[in-house]
């Protein structure tokens, strides 16, 4: 087979979800020409669907060396970034394929999921949403992301007026909705917000739906309905923690002071568990001191992060997302 249709039946078996043969043809074609830039990118997208993220990686980083102006490479290395950790490196490679193609709704996009996922100021997440909606006014996640920057930016009713945007053109997805319900109690609509998923019947699925049901319906003076929707919330989901701390609410709210402690169950929501050191680390203590050092450099550990409930204390964005112990 010549290298052209090498290529080409490689490409056929990853578009028909067969990546590791795939991967076995691109090969063959590199071992001809080791510097094939569209090869290098076909590898690196196969390895990346066997979930062999740092091999992906390698091989992406190489396709950009040879097609350095390419913008799908430049995203999808972009992406293998992300996936193995490299926040500060995604957030390049983003802005390096929005800039190659500025149409580029993905880009845009993830350049400001990126952001945010980061701890990055919305300020600075809103303008790529913004593009990526320019590329593509029917992007609902972009719609999303706009919607939390703007409340983010304390701008309530421009933060619904996105959701409600996502909403209609995404109505069976249940994050669009659980945004929407959220977006509506924070700009006092409490009574849309229950309207809004009582129509839904979210107390027979989602907890976390059912819980913002309760809410609005705490906040139109009904806890005794507050208290049935969290019950049956935590029946399914019996550790989940927004559920159980409205339901200390609601039950004081519906005088049933008999239920109040036990229901605490401070138990479901804290535990402990010791972590041996990992290989690399002489002892436990020297994992510690890596550990404390990481989470103090870590540029998204904030005072008062927004949405937490610290006071007089810090809160880091995911520190999974970053390379170190």
């Amino acid at each position: 087979m010549d290298g052209v249709a090498l290529l080409r039946q490689a490409q056929v078996d990853l578009r028909a979800g067969r990546p590791g043969e795939a991967a076995r043809l691109f090969r063959q074609l590199l071992a001809r020409r080791p510097h094939d830039g569209g090869a290098l990118h076909g590898l690196g997208l196969a390895l990346a669907q066997q979930g062999r993220i740092a091999d992906a990686l390698d091989a992406l980083e190489a396709a950009a060396q040879v097609l350095p102006d390419h913008p799908g490479v430049a995203f999808n290395r972009a992406l293998a970034r992300q996936l193995a950790g490299d926040s500060e490196g995604a957030i390049a490679g983003f802005r390096q394929a929005a800039a190659l193609a500025p149409a580029h709704a993905a880009a845009w996009r993830n350049l400001g999921t990126a952001l945010l996922a980061a701890d990055a100021p919305a300020a600075e997440a809103l303008p790529a949403f913004e593009a990526a909606l320019r590329a593509d006014p029917q992007d609902a996640a972009a719609l999303q992301g706009v919607g939390f920057c703007r409340q983010r930016l304390g701008q309530a009713e421009a933060a619904l007026a996105a959701f409600q945007a996502a909403f209609r053109l995404t109505p069976r997805d249940p994050r669009a909705l659980g945004n929407l319900a959220g977006a509506l109690l924070a700009a006092g609509r409490a009574a849309d917000c229950y309207d809004l998923l009582a129509e839904r019947s979210v107390d027979a699925g989602s907890a976390d739906l059912a819980t913002t049901r309760a809410e609005a319906a705490l906040l139109l003076g009904r806890p005794a309905e507050a208290v049935a929707l969290l019950d049956a919330a935590l029946r399914r989901e019996p550790g989940h923690s927004r559920a159980l701390g409205h339901l200390q609410i609601a039950l004081a709210g519906a005088g049933d002071t008999a239920r109040l402690a036990p229901s605490c169950a401070y138990d479901q929501l804290v535990g402990r568990q010791t972590l041996m050191a990992p290989p690399h680390f002489q002892d436990r203590a020297s994992f510690h001191a890596a550990l404390q050092a990481e989470i103090l450099s870590a540029p998204g550990l904030l005072a008062g992060r927004e949405g937490k409930t610290t006071r007089g204390g810090r809160q880091s964005g995911d520190l999974a997302r970053r390379p170190g112990p």
